[in-house]
C-alpha cells in the first residue's frame, strides 16, 4: 500500500465538448425534465472523463472505487452550441487505516466554462470525492 498525496495537483485536460440540442433533449428526458430549452444543473455529470483520465493515470481501476459525494455549483444556462471546456484535478488525499483496510478519500475538482463565439464563461465546478480501499498497484 502506498499513499496518493504526493499525486495532489495532478490534472487532466483540458478538454472540449460540444453541446447540441438533441443531446440537451436526451439528459432532459433521462431525469426527468419537462424544460428542454437549456441543460438542467446536473447536465454536468456528463463531463467527468478528467476523473476517470486520473483515475487511469493514477494506477486503480473503478473495482478499487466507492463513489462517496457529488457536489456541483451551477453558475450559468448551459445552451446548444456550447462548447464546454473542463480540467480536473486532484485537489485533496485523506487517509485512514482501520483494521484490516487502508483506506483514502480523495477529492476531484472540476471547473466549467462555456465557449460562446470568442466569450469564455464560468459555467460552474463540481467536486467528486471517492473512497479507495486497499492495496493501490502502481
Amino acid at each position: 500500500m502506498f499513499s496518493l498525496r504526493h499525486e495532489i495537483g495532478q490534472e487532466a485536460g483540458p478538454y472540449s465538448e460540444k453541446v447540441t440540442q438533441e443531446r440537451i433533449i436526451a439528459f432532459c428526458r433521462a431525469v426527468g425534465s419537462v424544460d428542454e430549452r437549456s441543460a438542467p444543473p446536473t447536465f454536468l455529470t456528463i463531463f467527468r472523463k478528467g476523473e476517470f483520465d486520473l483515475f487511469q493515470k493514477l494506477g486503480f481501476d473503478l473495482a478499487q472505487v466507492l463513489h462517496a459525494e457529488q457536489e456541483y455549483a451551477y453558475e450559468g444556462l448551459i445552451l446548444a452550441g456550447d462548447t464546454i471546456e473542463f480540467k480536473t484535478g486532484l485537489t485533496q488525499v485523506l487517509e485512514k487505516q482501520t483494521r484490516g483496510a487502508f483506506l483514502q478519500f480523495l477529492t476531484f475538482e472540476t471547473a466549467f466554462f462555456a465557449l460562446r463565439g470568442t466569450e469564455l464563461i464560468r459555467m460552474g465546478h463540481s467536486k467528486t470525492k471517492i473512497v479507495i480501499r486497499g492495496a493501490i498497484s502502481g
